[in-house]
């Protein structure tokens, strides 16, 4: 497997997992899920993308 491609798997995991938290920690419960929605969409949609795209060029 390529460096790039796991690098970009672990900054997806840590992004995820700042993401958990900063919304767990500064949102009242009733607001947590929506956002936590929102952002784990548009962080699966960006990784998606940048593995399509580098999956796509490669072969």
């Amino acid at each position: 497997m390529n460096s790039v491609l796991i690098l970009l798997v672990i900054i997806y995991g840590l992004s995820l997992i700042g993401a958990f938290l900063g919304v767990t920690l500064a949102l009242p419960v009733e607001e947590r899920q929506e956002s936590l929605t929102l952002l784990i969409t548009a962080q699966a949609i960006l990784i998606a993308s940048a593995l399509g795209f580098y999956f796509g060029r490669k072969s």
